[in-house]
């Protein structure tokens, strides 16, 4: 952690002298607390982000938060694991860890409140890792069931066979539109249910005909989207699914690298309110799912979260989880799973004659 002295010392050498008032470690992050002097204002240490980082050799930001000025540093091979929160989660079904905030406090929502998440990001910014912990963390609750559509072949396919999961993993762009399809024909199913029980809420249904909870997670929606086969029929029914889906049940997560106005449209933005942009590769992109400065981000996790309803967007470090950490997951999952009976009984010798001979 560089000395409160240095810091002042560094902002003097650029003409912007302040005083440190205070310091505070979290979340990947050291912050400090900025007392402006002799007419130094904000825009001048925007001005000098780029100077201090080299001064300092790490990467820096300027911040504005609860009117204090912050300086903000990002610490060096910074990660925290994913099991660190574990310890600390709320067991309620559709709770997602999002990491751990500057002030060293974890992040955590429900998904079903949100009820929708987009997720944005550039190649190595830590949009897959983020999606992985996401998954795990939904599978805490015996009662909700994934649909995981991952075009990229290699992200998702390894939690093939786990009871959680309505289908193997999907990956072909026709065979995704087919299965959105289906899960909007289960939405509206569920609403006429709703409205023959005289309930407003799935939560809400009788014993007798209760409904899990569906989450259905996109890995890579520019696949989707820039298909010309498939672009119409997929955002009809993401939107379909987006503006109907928190009373039935049905939520999505959908992910993209490439957050372009041609894959995030206008409806889909307006329909999915939260949002979580890891670093993107220019500052239209960051604009286009909402979220201003994504950028400026250092990568490796580092991320922007808008929750709606939240006026601040809040930054975080998302958590870490290896490959091999998630392969013994699965394992173990897999393992301590009942085993699902045959579906169809062994032939016999004497129902194979029966059937040949009458």
């Amino acid at each position: 952690m560089i000395e409160n002295a240095q810091i002042e010392n560094i902002l003097n050498f650029y003409k912007c002298p302040c005083n440190v008032i205070e310091s505070r470690q979290g979340g990947g992050f050291i912050d400090y607390f900025l007392q402006p002097l002799n007419g130094t204002t904000l825009n001048k240490l925007q001005s000098r982000v780029n100077d201090f980082s080299g001064a300092i050799g790490q990467a820096v930001s300027i911040a504005f938060e609860n009117f204090n000025i912050i300086l903000r540093i990002k610490e060096a091979q910074k990660s925290y694991d994913y099991f660190a929160y574990r310890c600390n989660l709320d067991k309620r079904a559709g709770q997602i860890g999002f990491g751990i905030n500057p002030r060293g406090e974890y992040v955590q929502y429900n998904l079903f409140t949100m009820p929708h998440l987009l997720v944005a990001g550039a190649t190595g910014s830590g949009k897959s890792v983020f999606l992985h912990s996401a998954i795990i963390s939904l599978m805490n609750d015996k009662n909700t069931k994934l649909r995981l559509i991952d075009l990229k072949r290699v992200e998702l396919s390894k939690y093939n066979g786990i009871n959680h999961l309505l289908s193997n993993a999907i990956t072909t762009p026709e065979e995704a539109e087919r299965i959105l399809r289906v899960e909007v024909n289960e939405m509206e199913g569920r609403y006429q249910l709703m409205e023959r029980c005289g309930v407003s809420n799935y939560k809400d249904l009788p014993a007798n005909v209760a409904l899990c909870a569906r989450v259905i997670v996109i890995d890579e929606l520019a696949d989707l989207m820039l298909n010309r086969a498939t672009r119409k029929s997929v955002e009809n029914s993401i939107v379909r699914i987006a503006q109907l889906g928190r009373a039935a049940g049905m939520h999505l997560i959908v992910a993209t690298q490439r957050p372009s106005t041609d894959v995030i449209t206008g409806l889909i933005k307006a329909n999915i309110p939260c949002k979580i942009a890891f670093m993107t590769s220019s500052a239209v992109d960051s604009r286009v799912i909402g979220i201003k400065g994504a950028e400026h981000l250092n990568g490796r996790g580092d991320a922007l979260l808008s929750i709606a309803g939240h006026q601040e967007v809040e930054r975080l470090q998302a958590f870490f989880i290896s490959e091999e950490t998630i392969a013994k997951l699965v394992k173990g999952v897999k393992e301590a799973q009942p085993k699902q009976a045959q579906t169809q009984p062994k032939q016999t010798k004497r129902g194979f004659w029966a059937r040949v001979f009458g």
